[in-house]
């Protein structure tokens, strides 16, 4: 077998330890991505959701001057759902 040159040693097996320290990061990623995905995104569209709806239902409320006492409320909370269904939906939750 002829020398080259321009040959690389071969490389050095991964120490075991260092073979446990790259399973546990990829671990901690994928279940801290999990978390995210299904925990803290979710949370956080619903409680924007909510903002947003509850601002758009006192809106539509405000405009309806001539409803009065528990007719308004009942609209107003009709409103409320509604607007609030179709954000999270938009967003890519069914709830």
């Amino acid at each position: 077998m002829e020398d080259h040159p321009h040959e690389h040693p071969p490389k050095p097996p991964v120490p075991p330890h260092n073979k446990k320290l790259l399973s546990g990061l990829i671990a901690v990623a994928i279940l801290g991505g999990g978390f995210y995905w299904y925990q803290l995104r979710p949370e956080g569209i619903r409680s924007q959701c909510a903002i947003d709806a509850s601002k758009r239902a006192f809106i539509e409320e405000a405009n309806k001057e001539d409803i009065k006492g528990v007719e308004r409320i009942r609209i107003q909370n009709q409103s409320f759902e509604t607007y609030y269904l179709l954000c999270v939906r938009s967003q890519g939750l069914a709830s």
